[in-house]
């Protein structure tokens, strides 16, 4: 069954102008990207040729922890305000509001790296190809989309409701 396209962008406009107005999620990663950063700095010299190599699995960990920072708040805001039990007695499917979590925090994640990688770049000294770049803008962008759907059904579950 496909979800109704309509509920699906009610719910992800509603998530991404909370998100907008409280700016818990984007605070908290920027804040925990930023200190993974940091502590990585101090464990290894950034201008060292060896932190070099490893810089990559360094803002990956950055952005994979901090996403699942992300993913915990977007279900702690709907069980605080007791929105997932409106949802339940709704008509609306339960696939809207996974797609439209899913989204939102593909957005979340998308936002975040915009943000820390030029910082990350310039706090390592590292060199960017352009061509190099171009390639890796597809292969980020498709890593997202199956880490997002699962840390998304994986904190709805702990949530205590069924959809």
């Amino acid at each position: 069954m496909n979800p109704p396209k309509g509920i699906t962008r009610a719910t992800l406009l509603k998530d991404l102008r909370l998100e907008w107005r409280s700016k818990d999620a984007i605070n908290s990663m920027l804040f925990f990207s930023l200190l993974v950063v940091v502590v990585f700095s101090f464990s290894f010299d950034p201008v060292a040729e060896e932190s070099r190599h490893i810089a990559g699995g360094l803002v990956w960990v950055a952005f994979l922890f901090a996403a699942v920072v992300a993913l915990n708040q977007t279900w702690a805001r709907e069980l605080r305000n007791q929105v997932l039990d409106a949802y339940r007695v709704s008509p609306a499917p339960p696939n809207s509001l996974f797609l439209a979590k899913a989204l939102g925090n593909f957005v979340f994640v998308t936002v975040l790296e915009a943000l820390m990688t030029p910082l990350f770049i310039a706090f390592y000294r590292l060199r960017v190809r352009r061509e190099i770049a171009a390639k890796n803008v597809p292969t980020t962008t498709s890593a997202h989309v199956p880490s997002k759907n699962t840390g998304t059904s994986c904190h709805a579950g702990p949530t205590g409701r069924r959809l």
